[in-house]
């Protein structure tokens, strides 16, 4: 079988990566805690839905606002570390 190198992700492609993993992982954990709608997710955590929206599409998280996520959706520990790129 011939080597094949693996191409790096740019610093870009990283992030963008990052944030659709870490909007897959939300939705899910929504679903898994029956939140069904942003808005009352966006409630939950104490942020405006708008801001909310922005930061799923553009990964521009907060420590504290990851905080709240993990713990008011109850996620666990392996998707948390994926949420802050560990392991992308």
């Amino acid at each position: 079988m011939p080597r094949v190198k693996m191409q790096k992700l740019s610093e870009e492609e990283r992030l963008t990566a990052i944030a659709a993993e870490t909007s897959k992982i939300v939705r899910l954990a929504m679903v898994r805690q029956d939140i069904p709608f942003l808005i009352d997710l966006a409630g939950m955590i104490g942020i405006a839905n708008a801001t909310l929206s922005a930061k799923l599409k553009t990964g521009s998280w907060m420590r504290k606002d990851i905080c709240k996520l993990v713990s008011v959706l109850r996620i666990p520990p392996e998707e948390a570390a994926r949420m802050l790129g560990v392991g992308l």
